[in-house]
């Protein structure tokens, strides 16, 4: 497995750090995926119908995790990385050990239905992480203490978010001149 240059790695803690989510609410659910950074609109919908058409985005049910996990692997073998090797790689950044969770991961790489192509879906993830990463090197420090305290913990997304939050804050505004590709 190769190196992960920093700001790919800074890129990949920010994919994980705010998994969006919405509770169970069987087949059809009404209430959009939303997590702090990222929200997903349900699709127009006439009802399930006697297709069986569901409502809301096929690829996600509850989280959005799968897209997360898929957008990582992209990165990686961006880089060069096996999907072998890049879905080891989300295994440790998930906290996942076993063989079995890996090959999970490695398999879901596979089977996901992305809504358009690699490409531009990739794309459109680096651009958000560059515009938050400019959010982030010019946030003063009240800033950033009220979305880790305010925003974080009293939506009750946990303590252990605004941590994380915390950290990937401090590790972006030591290096404001980050770039993900070799272009810019």
């Amino acid at each position: 497995m190769g190196t992960i240059p920093e700001p790919v790695s800074q890129f990949l803690d920010w994919i994980f750090l705010d998994v969006a989510s919405r509770a169970a609410s069987g087949k059809n659910p009404d209430v959009p995926i939303a997590g702090l950074f990222r929200a997903y609109s349900q699709q127009p919908s006439k009802g399930r119908g006697k297709a069986g058409v569901r409502r809301g985005r096929s690829y996600m049910r509850r989280t959005d995790l799968s897209l997360r996990r898929y957008v990582a692997i992209l990165a990686l073998r961006k880089l060069g990385f096996t999907v072998d090797q890049a879905a080891a790689e989300v295994a440790v950044r998930l906290g996942k050990k076993t063989a079995n969770e890996i090959d999970a991961i490695r398999t879901s790489f596979y089977k996901f239905h992305a809504p358009f192509s690699p490409g531009p879906l990739l794309a459109s993830w680096e651009y958000c992480f560059t515009s938050w990463n400019d959010w982030a090197v010019r946030a003063d420090a009240r800033t950033i203490d009220f979305v880790a305290k305010e925003l974080i913990i009293r939506k009750g997304l946990g303590k252990e978010l605004a941590v994380r939050f915390q950290k990937i804050m401090q590790q972006v505004r030591s290096q404001p001149q980050v770039r993900l590709s070799r272009e810019g």
